[in-house]
């Protein structure tokens, strides 16, 4: 149990004595890459203190370097624009979605210490690309809507409408310089048109004409959009760890956050619990932790079986689900299946509400659980 005041940079520096706790208990001795025992944590481990504490127990790292460090900026600059030239990669989510990476293995030295590093260039880049177009239909469509409007009686009047355009129709374009141009126009006064045309007034009106075009340096903002959106940089002390190995092993982080947020959320509660003691804070997080356990537990084995039997269950939105996580097994229950519990004659009266789905078995099946378990007659005395 943490004080809520402690910063990441102070935990993991604090966290790494547990290295030698699990080496002490003899229950994990690795004897590979395969097995051995990595820390892995966000860019807030990437100090040299952390390290420090490392080299002393004898623990392995793979985490995240800030943006905003010399090395970082020198590794990620050495293979802008060659995204290309990485080795593809792909990577499972926890949501079992693909993610697919160019990654270069390098190397480089942090404040002594010797570093394994991997630049990993996101295919997030196509969402930048999806950007530019977006942006591109959006000024279409606002100037389009906005031209018969840009008739002016004075010059003052066209240049604020020039201002408010830009603050209030489209904000400040990313991708395209906009070009304004106020153009004098003469018409003809209001009126009946006199006989002898000589004697026709006119008057002067100023129309504001609007275009926009990709800007000339798009291909740097681009470049600029890929270095801060879509490129990061890992870094591992294990000089024999590979490229493909970092990445994989970083992104488990992933299914870890999913886990924790379950962890969080109240709906896994079974009531509202008030303990103050920090005994019992303690003892009450170790009961969460098992639960999540079983959870995963649960999770795996019904994952495996629907995958043995190439099989799915149906989920929220009658959506096909592979590989369905335990609140979606959960929801399947709750939403779907009830039991009810009565006394009679002083017994406990379990019987199932609801009706007994295809996909209830299936999960029922995997887990080794028989229906009659939810039902029946028990000699418990209420009395």
């Amino acid at each position: 149990m943490l004080s809520g005041n402690t910063d990441d940079k102070t935990y993991n520096k604090e966290n790494i004595a547990h290295f030698n706790v699990l080496k002490q208990t003899g229950e994990i001795l690795p004897t590979d890459s395969e097995k051995e025992i990595y820390y892995i944590a966000d860019s807030a481990a990437a100090t040299e203190d952390t390290f420090d504490a490392l080299k002393t127990v004898g623990g392995k790292i793979i985490t995240r370097r800030p943006d905003h460090y010399q090395l970082t900026k020198e590794k990620m600059g050495k293979h802008l624009g060659k995204w290309n030239d990485g080795k593809h990669l792909e990577v499972m989510t926890a949501k079992s979605e693909p993610s697919e990476y160019h990654i270069f293995s390098d190397c480089g030295n942090y404040k002594g210490h010797e570093l394994n590093i991997v630049v990993c260039y996101s295919y997030s880049l196509q969402k930048i690309e999806k950007a530019i177009k977006k942006e591109k239909e959006n000024l279409e469509k606002v100037i389009v809507s906005k031209s018969k409007q840009m008739l002016f009686n004075c010059e003052a009047d066209a240049l604020s409408r020039k201002d408010s355009f830009v603050s209030k129709e489209v904000k400040t374009p990313v991708y395209h310089d906009i070009d304004f141009k106020i153009k004098p126009v003469t018409k003809r006064a209001p009126g009946k048109a006199p006989k002898d045309s000589s004697k026709q007034k006119y008057t002067t009106k100023y129309e504001l004409k609007i275009s926009f075009k990709e800007k000339s340096n798009i291909l740097d903002i681009q470049q600029q959009k890929v270095s801060k959106e879509c490129t990061f940089m890992l870094a591992s002390n294990d000089l024999t760890l590979s490229a493909e190995k970092i990445v994989k092993q970083y992104k488990t982080q992933s299914s870890v956050e999913i886990k924790f947020q379950q962890l969080k959320s109240s709906k896994h509660f079974v009531n509202a619990l008030f303990v103050k003691k920090t005994d019992c804070v303690e003892s009450l997080m170790y009961l969460f932790l098992i639960a999540l356990q079983v959870s995963s537990i649960i999770e795996h084995v019904v994952r495996n079986g629907l995958e043995k039997d190439e099989d799915f269950i149906r989920g929220r939105g009658n959506t096909k689900q592979y590989k369905p996580s335990f609140r979606s097994i959960l929801e399947l229950f709750e939403k779907g299946i009830g039991r009810t519990i009565f006394r009679l004659n002083g017994q406990e009266v379990r019987k199932l509400s609801g009706n007994v789905r295809e996909d209830h078995q299936k999960i029922l099946r995997y887990l080794g659980i028989k229906l009659e378990s939810f039902g029946g007659v028990y000699a418990s005395n209420f009395e």
